[in-house]
C-alpha cells in the first residue's frame, strides 16, 4: 500500500461578480461587430477565462431608447454580458462628453482578483476615451 505524502487540494468555489457603468464618448455600430468581438476576446484572454462558445453579439435597432449593441459570452465559469446604449436619455450623464453608456457584467466562480480585472481594455477601438468609469465588484461569500 502506498502511503499518500501530499495532503489532498481542496478546490474552493469563489463567486466574484464584476459590475462596471461607462459613459463612452462613441459607441460601436453594426459594423462594429468584429472590433467588439476581438474586445471580449482580449478580455477573456486577460482574464484567464475560458469560453465555452464564440461571444454572441446583436445590435438592437427598435425600441429607439434600447438601441446599441448587447453581448453575452458564456465562459467554464459562468458568463460576461454587456450592452452598449448608442441614444440614452442625456440626463443620466455625469458628463458632458458623454455619448455612449455601457453597462458591463462579468460574474464568474473561478479566481478573479482586483489586479487581474484592472488589465484589461474595454476600449472597441482605441481611439475611444472612455468619459467615466464606476466599478462594482462584488465577492459573493459561500
Amino acid at each position: 500500500m502506498v502511503k499518500e505524502t501530499r495532503k489532498a487540494k481542496r478546490e474552493f468555489i469563489q463567486h466574484h461578480h464584476l459590475l462596471m457603468r461607462m459613459e463612452l464618448v462613441d459607441c460601436p455600430e453594426r459594423k462594429d461587430i468584429p472590433l467588439v468581438k476581438q474586445m471580449v476576446k482580449n478580455i477573456l484572454k486577460a482574464l484567464n477565462m475560458k469560453s465555452l462558445a464564440p461571444p454572441r453579439i446583436y445590435y438592437l435597432d427598435k425600441p429607439e431608447n434600447n438601441r446599441g449593441m448587447t453581448c453575452i459570452a458564456p465562459i467554464k465559469t459562468s458568463h460576461i454580458a454587456f450592452h452598449f446604449w448608442s441614444n440614452p436619455d442625456p440626463s443620466i450623464f455625469q458628463n458632458v462628453e458623454s455619448r455612449c453608456l455601457l453597462e458591463f457584467d462579468i460574474y464568474t466562480c473561478g479566481s478573479m482578483s482586483p489586479r487581474r480585472s484592472s488589465i484589461f481594455s474595454i476600449n472597441w477601438r482605441r481611439s475611444v476615451p472612455l468619459v467615466r468609469i464606476l466599478i462594482y465588484s462584488i465577492v459573493v461569500p459561500v
